[in-house]
């Protein structure tokens, strides 16, 4: 007797709340969907709650994470004010006075 493949029940768990959706679209369709994907960063999951007018509100679950200056990568609140931790690091207390000085200019605090 074969016997079936075994699931996990972690497994068994996740497929009951989260079941499948099976949409047939052109291709183009499907490409500008990944693309916008790629773009917004939303999944398609997110597509749908939004045609479908069910998406909460957004500007509660936005969080803005600062940019750090020197790598344009976002960090976390505490990782970051103007320049994250691994660029201070890298280029220490020189970087500040510089920083300082940008800041100066494009705000035009001097005048």
């Amino acid at each position: 007797m074969v016997k079936g493949k075994h699931k996990a029940p972690s497994r068994i768990r996740y497929e009951r709340a989260h079941p499948v959706v099976s949409v047939r679209v052109s291709k183009e369709l499907c490409q500008e969907l990944k693309d916008l994907s790629k773009v917004t960063g939303k999944t398609f999951a997110d597509f749908l709650k939004e045609g479908a007018g069910i998406t909460k509100k957004q500007i509660d679950k936005v969080t803005i994470r600062p940019q750090c200056l020197l790598c344009c990568e976002h960090h976390s609140e505490l990782d970051c004010f103007v320049v994250c931790k691994a660029c201070y690091k890298i280029w220490g207390d020189t970087i500040l006075d510089d920083l300082l000085d940008m800041m100066d200019a494009y705000f035009e605090l001097d005048k």
